[in-house]
């Protein structure tokens, strides 16, 4: 790998797709679905054992869409991301597997 790929790697697409310091958004919006599933599979456990399980039920059901529109902001920002990988690298290939 050249000197030259490597710089460029590490320079965003752009100044708006990077957080303050340079860091991409990407990681950042992962665990926004991450977290919104994780509390819904708890509020559906929980769902089980409460009296009138209604809000634990519409509150997952919020959740899952929650995460599922947070997935696809964070598939978005991570495809764009993906153009700064030179092709032909081993970060290339993982993250080609990674987005697949």
């Amino acid at each position: 790998m050249t000197r030259e790929s490597q710089l460029q790697a590490k320079r965003p697409v752009s100044a708006a797709l990077a957080g303050m310091y340079g860091h991409p958004f990407h990681p950042m919006l992962v665990t926004v679905p991450i977290g919104a599933w994780v509390t819904s599979l708890v509020l559906d456990i929980a769902s089980h054992v409460a009296h009138r399980p209604g809000f634990l039920t519409q509150s997952s059901e919020w959740l899952i869409a929650v995460g599922v529109i947070g997935a696809l902001l964070a598939a978005m920002v991570g495809f764009l991301d993906l153009f700064t990988i030179s092709a032909g690298t081993p970060a290339f290939r993982t993250a080609m597997v990674h987005m697949s």
